[in-house]
């Protein structure tokens, strides 16, 4: 499970915190839309595992670019 929020839209740039599993730290996610990339950011130690769930977190957050209803929040489970 990777749980996305205070997930905001300005201008160009999709931004959002991202909590994977258990982690009480977010990660901060930055979008660029105009170039399409993604900025760094850095998984904790002990979550290096998670890289899948910044995936899910990554797609999500790129399939907003064309629209103008943002959530605040967004919760993905998988099986």
């Amino acid at each position: 499970m990777v749980e996305l929020r205070s997930i905001e839209k300005c201008e160009d740039q999709i931004s959002c915190e991202v909590f994977v599993e258990d982690c009480t730290e977010p990660i901060s996610l930055l979008y660029d839309i105009k170039d399409d990339i993604f900025s760094d950011y850095e998984l904790q130690a002990d979550y290096s595992w998670c890289k899948a769930h910044m995936g899910y977190a990554k797609c999500f957050i790129s399939k907003l670019k064309d629209t103008t209803e943002i959530p605040k929040e967004k919760k993905i489970i998988w099986f």
